[in-house]
């Protein structure tokens, strides 16, 4: 992308650039929030290759392998780096994250006479063991009605074959299927 990786605010210097960020990344990184328009980017066309050299043969795009080699020789351009002066010019604010959206649901949830805890904002991990996972604690602690527990992370699925779905669809059936082991 032509903006990825400081990019944006390489174009738009000299000016002030103010960027407001809504953070769904583990950890508010800004450099990966929105793959970082207007964060440094320490990574480099050579860095790319060394990852792409440790990856099966044709598992990348001969397209792609071309680029990654065009700009190691320097026939492209370089993402800016920190210590860049253009980023002296740039002011990036993280608005709202995952914890915030968290602790705000625990607000609301409890005003409404709920039993509310926010277990962690940095769950990762396979959706199907996190569902898993969930009703093994479920089952453990029997929680009486009225008992609500809040998570946020990333969850993720590996995927052999074709599929329909998503992770959260994923981390339900993986918790249901848990669930009906459970005497």
């Amino acid at each position: 992308s032509r903006i990825k990786g400081g990019q944006l605010a390489r174009a738009f210097a000299p000016a002030r650039v103010i960027s407001l960020m809504i953070s769904d990344v583990i950890g508010d990184p800004p450099d990966a929030i929105a793959s970082g328009p207007t964060v440094p980017d320490p990574g480099t066309f050579a860095d790319a290759l060394k990852l792409v050299a440790t990856l099966p043969p044709g598992s990348v795009a001969d397209s792609v392998r071309r680029h990654l080699e065009a700009g190691a020789r320097g026939d492209l351009p370089e993402t800016p780096k920190p210590g860049d002066p253009l980023f002296g010019h740039v002011e990036n604010i993280i608005l709202g994250n995952n914890r915030l959206a968290l602790e705000r649901m625990r607000e609301v949830i409890a005003a409404a006479g709920f039993a509310v805890e926010v277990v962690t904002d940095v769950l990762e991990g396979e959706a199907r063991e996190i569902g898993r996972h969930w009703a093994k604690t479920v089952a453990a602690t029997r929680p009486g009605y009225g008992q609500v527990w809040l998570f946020g992370g990333e969850s993720t699925v590996t995927l052999t074959g074709n599929g329909k779905g998503g992770r959260n669809q994923e981390l339900v059936l993986g918790a249901l299927h848990a669930m009906s082991q459970i005497p």
